[in-house]
């Protein structure tokens, strides 16, 4: 089971996904989030479903992506997961009684010259979202959690707390969903951010995804509580105060926490050339950055 999102955001497309794999007698960890690196293009998919129908269609775009022209990319890849997903599932004789054949993906697509797209996929269908879309276990439950604050001028650090959120709440109640949250940005122009959540007992968070990934559960019991509390006619206005300035108390003192934290925050960032850019403004505003091509004959990173 997996649970996956894509966001995008103000500028550029943002990815994320659980990384547990269930097998039959075992469990495993691994990023369900690959990327393909192409002289003038990004191409990174993530997926939910069957893993090694996803990794075996994901591959052969990468095959195909690789001795394409630019301006053919899109409709090879398109052509490509139609091609794969007819092959690997529409064909199998188990097709119709196995529903864990099946496998969706997201696609965040960015080409020299133009603004980063995304994706979704839907068996043989591909078509663009210009807002959001989740996939996967749980879907209905991370589509709760981030539609209410879901705009398209999200900045990119909002993006990503609103991802986290919505990760950390599938992982908490959906069977077959945990480990570790995996984060990847593809931008405007063209460079590629990086992220993850390890949230374990007993160690310190170090970045607000952490932070939500560990205390977005707890929050929402507190945010529960101070609802319920508001619409209580027989408490006293006084009493209800008490309750909000000690609520307002922790979240001031979480931020507090954040902040110090601030300089190791959020994606790690990458140009083209696979060397760190300079790192964004407190305000989450990137400087304007070059796009320089890959040198001939580069591979995937």
């Amino acid at each position: 089971m997996s649970i996956a999102a894509g966001i995008r955001y103000r500028n550029g497309v943002l990815l994320c996904a659980d990384t547990e794999q269930s097998a039959w007698t075992h469990t495993l960890h691994e990023s369900k989030i690959q990327r393909i690196r192409l002289p003038e293009a990004e191409v990174v998919i993530a997926y939910a479903g069957h893993t090694d129908f996803s990794l075996s269609a994901i591959e052969k775009c990468g095959q195909v992506l690789r001795r394409t022209e630019s301006e053919a990319l899109l409709e090879e890849l398109e052509g490509t997961l139609e091609e794969e997903y007819r092959r690997h599932v529409l064909s199998h004789p188990g097709y119709a009684t196995d529903g864990s054949l099946a496998y969706r993906m997201l696609i965040a697509f960015w080409r020299s010259g133009e603004k980063a797209r995304l994706f979704v996929t839907t068996q043989t269908a591909m078509r663009e979202v210009l807002g959001y879309e989740c996939i996967g276990s749980g879907d209905y439950l991370a589509h709760y959690l981030m539609r209410p604050n879901f705009t398209s001028a999200l900045d990119e650090r909002t993006a990503l707390a609103l991802s986290a959120i919505a990760l950390a709440g599938v992982k908490g109640y959906v069977e077959g969903v945990g480990g570790v949250s995996c984060f990847m940005a593809v931008r405007d122009n063209g460079s590629v951010g990086d992220a993850f959540s390890l949230p374990a007992p007993g160690m310190t968070p170090r970045t607000a995804v952490e932070w939500i990934d560990n205390s977005s559960k707890g929050y929402r019991y507190l945010f529960g509580k101070l609802l319920i509390t508001a619409a209580n006619p027989e408490l006293s206005d006084a009493n209800f105060m008490a309750y909000l300035s000690t609520f307002s108390q922790q979240i001031a003192e979480t931020r507090e926490r954040w902040m110090r934290e601030a300089d190791r925050e959020s994606m790690i960032f990458i140009n083209r050339e696979g060397s760190p850019d300079p790192r964004p403004t407190r305000a989450g505003q990137l400087r304007p950055q070059p796009s320089p091509e890959l040198p001939e004959g580069s591979d995937e990173s």
